[in-house]
């Protein structure tokens, strides 16, 4: 019985070897579907390491003692009368050593098919650009001057949702009162419910607030009461909504217009919910990093070695400020339809318009109409879309330093394109037709005044 007995611990050991080398694999830095934090660290935690090992700990006492009274069951039998042969006790005791081991490992078998499933619908795991290291969650956190405003309110979530998957990883509650957008991209045309995947898993440490699918669909992972776990800046999580928007997955990481039009409402209702009462956008990052000049939209390239939110969408901040702030104060700024054709108008798409008839109806072209609302595809345009009309020709107007301006044509005095991130522009110089435009005392460009009009 001694021999019998010591073979099975002999294979218990070999057996928790292999469980020991599967749980180090997997959490190690060199497992693929390991996730780590974007500094490189790994992303599991001490404690995390050490109720790991008494798992495991627990399970090799408890397989133990249960393989030693499998193995002295013949003697308690023969105290009966019952014969048992010793080589069933041995069959016995390895089918449990082997039926156990095989349980522990679905855990791993799991999480395994659980990431390679996100794998493929995002591309890869390193695809999904909001992985980042939080901070360990405290009981107690300091809070800011602005979380007092927050005390006693409860706070909403956004009606436009159209699917909820809250992850585990998150702070509750943030503290700080919310004040500022942060806009991501998840390097992937997935769905809401595929991001939903990706935040699940506590081993990924990583969520939003909300996600945008490549269908327009809303997904809220974070409620807006808690901070996400998105930006690699725990300060700017705490104080902002997070949203990750569905891309492509190569630069300048794109976004359909159905994900666009839906970024635009659900950032129009988050302003609206939290008093929010304008967006401000700068290409200044300090400005970004301190919040400076009203500042209140950040990127996430700030924080991170990371491309996101990609150049399509940084390159558009500017854009969706302006139309955000539009529809804040829609009934100020609207301007008439029936503006004359030597202004701009803004037209709203009817049913059975297509860009063509609308470029006929105000005697310009559609290639025009397409370049200056940046449509990618002139053929597709939506009922209710609201579509700028270019100025045909634009009355000479005189310039002096301090006014205030639009561009309606991003062109340099040169003739080289520029990109413009602003709605309006200040005058730091006048000559003749050469205006020189921009922000404060940092220049844009310098751009002919009939490419100008007053704002």
């Amino acid at each position: 019985m001694f021999n019998a007995l010591l073979e099975n611990l002999t294979n218990i050991g070999w057996a928790m070897l292999d469980l020991s080398c599967v749980h180090t694999w997997q959490t190690s830095p060199f497992f693929p579907c390991g996730i780590t934090s974007k500094s490189g660290r790994k992303t599991s935690t001490a404690k995390k390491l050490i109720a790991s090992g008494l798992k495991i700990l627990v399970f090799v006492v408890g397989l133990t003692l249960l393989c030693t009274a499998i193995t002295a069951l013949p003697i308690f039998a023969n105290e009966v009368g019952w014969a048992i042969p010793d080589e069933y006790t041995d069959i016995f005791a390895d089918l449990v050593i082997i039926g156990a081991v095989l349980l522990v490992s679905c855990k791993y078998i799991k999480e395994a098919f659980t990431k390679f499933v996100a794998i493929l619908n995002t591309g890869s795991v390193e695809n999904v650009e909001n992985v980042s290291e939080p901070e360990e969650p405290t009981p107690e956190r300091s809070r800011s001057a602005s979380w007092p405003e927050m005390e006693g309110t409860k706070m909403s979530n956004s009606k436009l949702v159209n699917y909820t998957r809250i992850s585990p990883n998150k702070n509750s509650p943030r503290n700080h009162a919310i004040d500022t957008i942060t806009i991501h991209c998840v390097v992937g045309q997935c769905s809401v419910e595929t991001l939903g995947n990706v935040f699940a898993p506590t081993s990924r440490q990583a969520s939003s607030n909300y996600g945008i699918g490549y269908d327009g669909k809303i997904g809220m992972y974070v409620e807006e009461k808690d901070r996400s776990w998105c930006s690699s800046s725990a300060s700017n999580d705490n104080r902002a909504i997070t949203i990750e928007v569905a891309s492509d997955t190569k630069h300048p990481y794109a976004v359909n217009e159905k994900a666009f039009a839906a970024l635009l409402d659900l950032v129009t209702d988050i302003c609206k919910r939290n008093g929010i009462k304008r967006l401000v956008w700068s290409t200044n990052k300090k400005d970004r990093m301190n919040h400076l000049n009203g500042c209140n939209m950040t990127v996430h390239r700030d924080y991170a070695n990371k491309a996101c939110p990609g150049d399509y969408l940084y390159n558009r901040h500017g854009e969706i400020a302006a139309e955000v702030n539009r529809r804040l104060g829609a009934s100020a700024e609207r301007p008439a339809e029936n503006k004359p054709a030597t202004g701009e108008v803004i037209h709203t798409v009817k049913a059975g318009e297509t860009l063509s008839k609308i470029a006929q109806k105000y005697g310009t072209t559609y290639q025009k109409i397409a370049a200056y609302n940046r449509i990618a595809n002139a053929n597709l345009i939506r009922v209710g879309q609201k579509i700028k009309i270019p100025a045909d020709t634009q009355a000479a107007q005189s310039f002096k330093k301090g006014d205030k301006v639009k561009v309606l044509k991003a062109v340099t005095y040169t003739g080289k394109a520029f990109k413009t991130y602003y709605d309006k522009y200040d005058v730091i110089e006048a000559a003749g037709d050469r205006v020189v435009i921009g922000i404060g005392k940092t220049v844009t460009a310098a751009v002919n005044a009939a490419n100008l009009k007053k704002a």
